[in-house]
């Protein structure tokens, strides 16, 4: 806000879209018309006045603007009918943008009631004060600063444009505004901050009233005591502070939270007072006139039921007198007389509810206006007295006994009854009547009855390879039903559309609209329907090579209600939307059968309850509910963390997803992975052949124990049994996904074109290929060889484990290339460090244990013959030595040089034959 308009009011924005039809606050500034409308005189006597600081603080990330105010003072003399407001501000220009800000001033009053005088206009630079009233520009501007809100209040502005303004420089500007409102009669009220959102560096106030007729003063959210005197008849009050802080309040705390020291004053003794002031300005001084008799007339002879005619009558003054306000002097509180409403077709709040309590009074309906508060509801009890703790005016209405709470100024209301229009509930209102003694409570159960439902249908029964239909449905009753029927008079249908989908688009980026926005209006139920046609591509994604379907869901409309506050870390508390309550219901049609578990959640905080619950209606369709109800208006600010850990919480349990299998391939030439599977088969056939020789290959022992050496697949040959098996299963899954990479998914690698393609795809996925498949070949022939106890297993296990590491390095050079992060199916699956030190330890193992000599002794042949001679020690050396050095030679040529299918008969016995 800017200090050079700010009096009287709180630091927040003063008029609100949502009601400030009526400007009821005290002292309100205006603008002036020509050179006339003001008046150059020395500093009144009645002024105290306040010194500069010599040495004020700020910090420079406290400053706003580029500005410092090093001063404001505000004093009020209200003595008798005369009201005289003083302000004088002094202000620093830090940088260029505090220049721009101080050398135009703006100084605001209404002309219908206030006269502007200025006092003093002085530049001090390097210490030094230099007045620039004498030749400063005035010019006086109409502004009308509520023209948005269609309010014309003939307020004007006088803008003083100054020359020569440099960096450091301070504006030091004081004025007077004498006169007050007549509406008011002579009585005063108001308010004096003690604390902005800027740094001050010093803030005076005081205030002179008449002694013999106190008024009470109120400080609030301050310690700070009043400087009391009494002269001459007259009052005093008195207050300052040096060095204050900025005070910052979050935008999103609720309306009613207001921190800022004040102090409050007011000439009303009580709440009667203010009833009793403003009684008269809604009395109705004469008998209605023609025009408006007949529009009474008319409804009385189209509706009998006092609560159908109270409808019509509402009905009449929503939808045939516009909303305009013109509020210059008096009127800015005081309604105009029905009859000029109605001739007019236009009025404010006030003017509204006056014309609606005339036409209700006709029709013999018992109505009275009501002063209330829309921002700040049930805090308005912590307020003084006074007129300007109202900003709004409607109606109170009885009928059959009941009290109905009426707002003319709300869009036509459709309906058949009282009951069924939306009423709201602003806490406490002050019924004008002289009668009143206290503020009422509202307390109206339908404003909470107000509220929407969500049904979403994601209609996959096509297949989710297919545009999924999904279609919303909203339903909204009471007031909610009522701004969605506004908002479908006033905006185009297909911005409401777009605005729409790209809400929906957040969560669903492959949405587009199938049909446009339908919408259905429910009078008698007061209920607005609104329904949206979309179409989702690309709900679900294959993985495992298509072996698997993957579709996650998203719940837009519940993850909107649970969004996390932009700052959980604040001084101000958090404010919420209450009463509230959101319910969305998400039905998903399944294209084929599933399985599906009923599940429920629920997550509880003192500000709110969220429920879920995951239920199937049969084996096609599952329902996911989800229910949201606000619990209170605010969270406290040392209790937002918590508030968010909880959203947080019930955000998390949105997470749904589905998996089912994929469609089985046709085994066709546009699907079959050709180089795949022929790097499969020719490695197999090689490996078959390879295999059926070295399981032919008869090898010496490689030495015979001495009989009672422990024998047999036990000890430490169950570890090697155990690897082989595991090595036949994992060849075979590694096979299994290599082979799963069909047509589409390897151009996708090799194809240059493709944005995945690396010129090393191809080599690794067909030695991968080649090598998974004879690695579970001879994983086989090993199996077989151990079962068997043949005397080549010794030999041809370290080999084996010697052949894995050599092709994990190959692999390992064939992978480096690839990018970290390929699109591709999976990386080395070897570790060289441990095949290395298995490779030596297995093979020193089957080299030297014993249990692998007396137990690996059966030849090759027809019997598998073992040996079972024990030879002498010289006989058993011998033996061991040709074993061992000829064991790699003989390999090799086993593998080189066809055999007869039985050997020859060496080769069937050995040294105990």
């Amino acid at each position: 806000m800017s200090f050079m308009t700010e009096g009287w009011s709180g630091p927040r924005a003063f008029a609100r879209a949502a009601g400030w039809c009526m400007a009821i606050a005290a002292g309100l500034a205006g603008h002036g018309a020509a050179a006339a409308e003001y008046t150059v005189a020395a500093t009144p006597g009645w002024v105290r006045p306040a010194t500069l600081p010599q040495q004020p603080r700020h910090r420079d990330d406290q400053i706003v603007n580029g500005t410092f105010h090093v001063l404001i003072d505000t004093q009020v003399r209200a003595l008798g009918a005369d009201r005289v407001q003083y302000r004088r501000y002094a202000i620093e220009a830090l940088n260029a943008a505090g220049v721009e800000s101080i050398a135009n001033i703006e100084i605001g009053f209404d002309p219908s009631y206030q006269s502007l005088t200025l006092h003093s206009l002085d530049v001090i630079r390097d210490g030094h004060a230099t007045s620039r009233l004498a030749d400063a520009q005035v010019r006086m501007l109409q502004r009308e600063s509520a023209l948005e809100y269609r309010i014309y209040d003939g307020r004007k502005t006088a803008n003083i444009f100054l020359e020569d303004v440099r960096v450091g420089d301070t504006i030091d500007y004081s004025y007077s505004l004498r006169g007050s409102n007549p509406v008011f009669a002579g009585r005063t009220f108001g308010t004096v901050l003690l604390q902005y959102n800027e740094p001050v560096g010093r803030i005076h106030a005081r205030l002179v009233v008449d002694g013999a007729h106190p008024l009470a003063v109120h400080p609030r959210n301050t310690a700070l005591v009043a400087t009391e005197r009494e002269a001459a008849g007259a009052r005093e009050y008195e207050w300052s502070v040096d060095d204050v802080e900025p005070l910052l309040v979050e935008n999103d705390a609720p309306d009613w939270y207001d921190p800022y020291p004040l102090v409050q004053w007011s000439a009303f003794d009580g709440w009667a007072a203010v009833a009793t002031w403003a009684a008269p300005l809604y009395a109705q001084a004469q008998a209605p006139g023609a025009s408006l008799r007949a529009e009474v007339e008319r409804i009385a002879a189209a509706q009998s039921a006092p609560a159908a005619r109270a409808m019509a009558a509402l009905q009449f003054v929503q939808g045939e007198i516009r909303y305009l306000g013109v509020e210059i002097g008096a009127s800015s509180h005081a309604p105009n007389p029905p009859d000029l409403v109605l001739k007019r077709r236009f009025g404010d709040c006030k003017d509204k509810t006056g014309l609606l309590v005339a036409m209700l009074h006709a029709l013999h309906i018992e109505a009275t206006p009501a002063l209330v508060n829309t921002s700040i509801g049930r805090a308005i009890e912590d307020r003084l007295p006074g007129p300007d703790a109202f900003n709004h005016v409607i109606a109170r209405v009885r009928v059959d006994g009941k009290d109905y709470w009426l707002d003319p100024t709300r869009p036509r209301q459709e309906g058949t009854g009282l009951d069924q229009v939306f009423q709201p509930d602003f806490g406490r209102a002050l019924v004008v009547d002289a009668a009143t003694t206290a503020l009422v409570a509202m307390d109206n159960p339908s404003a909470r009855a107000s509220l929407s439902k969500t049904h979403v249908v994601l209609d996959a029964r096509e297949g989710f390879d297919k545009a999924v239909a999904y279609t919303v449905t909203t339903t909204s009753r009471g007031g909610r039903a009522e701004v969605a029927r506004d908002r479908l008079r006033t905006r185009p249908r297909d911005d409401m559309q777009k605005d729409a989908l790209n809400f929906y688009a957040r969560s669903w980026p492959h949405i587009g609209v199938a049909a446009p926005m339908e919408s259905h209006n429910d009078v008698a139920e007061n209920a607005m329907t609104l329904v949206e046609h979309y179409t989702l591509s690309d709900l679900a994604s294959d993985i495992d090579g298509g072996r698997r379907i993957h579709a996650e869901f998203a719940f837009p409309d519940t993850e909107d209600v649970l969004a996390e506050p932009a700052a959980t870390v604040r001084h101000a508390p958090l404010g919420r939307a209450y009463p509230f309550e959101a319910t969305t219901t998400t039905e998903i049609l399944l294209p084929m059968k599933a399985s599906i578990k009923a599940e429920s959640s629920r997550v509880d905080d003192p500000a709110f309850t969220f429920e879920r619950s995951i239920a199937a209606t049969d084996d096609r369709s599952i329902v996911v509910t989800d229910r949201y109800v606000a619990l209170a208006d605010h969270v406290d600010a040392t209790d937002v963390a918590r508030f968010a850990t909880h959203l947080r919480k019930a955000r998390n349990s949105l997470d749904y997803s589905l998996e089912w299998p994929g469609k089985v391939r046709s085994l066709s030439l546009a699907s079959i992975n050709t180089p795949a599977w022929l790097s499969m088969l020719l490695a197999l056939a090689l490996s078959i052949v390879a295999s059926r020789r070295l399981y032919r290959w008869d090898p010496m022992p490689l030495a015979i124990e001495r009989r009672g050496a422990p024998s047999g697949l036990s000890g430490w040959l169950v570890l090697p049994n155990i690897g082989l098996f595991s090595g036949v299963v994992i060849g075979a899954y590694s096979l299994w996904l290599l082979l799963g990479l069909d047509a589409d998914a390897w151009r996708h690698l090799t194809d240059p074109a493709s944005a995945a393609y690396h010129a090393m795809w191809k080599p690794v996925l067909l030695f991968e290929i080649a090598d998974a498949t004879a690695r579970g070949v001879l994983s086989v022939l090993l199996i077989v060889l151990m079962f068997k106890r043949r005397t080549s297993l010794p030999r041809l296990l370290p080999a084996f484990l010697w052949l894995q590491l050599l092709t994990g390095v190959v692999d390992s050079i064939l992978y480096a290339p690839l990018p970290v992060d390929a699109d591709g199916p999976h990386g080395p699956d070897t570790s060289i460090a441990r095949l290395f030190f298995a490779s030596l330890i297995w093979t020193a193992y089957f080299m030297q244990s014993a249990r692998v000599r007396a137990t690996f002794v059966r030849r090759y042949g027809k019997a598998d013959v073992a040996v079972d001679a024990t030879p002498s020690a010289a006989a058993a050396d011998a033996t061991d030595a040709d074993g061992n050095g000829s064991a790699l030679a003989e390999l090799a040529s086993t593998l080189a040089t066809p055999r007869s299918e039985h050997g020859s008969d060496s080769e069937r016995t050995g040294p105990a034959a």
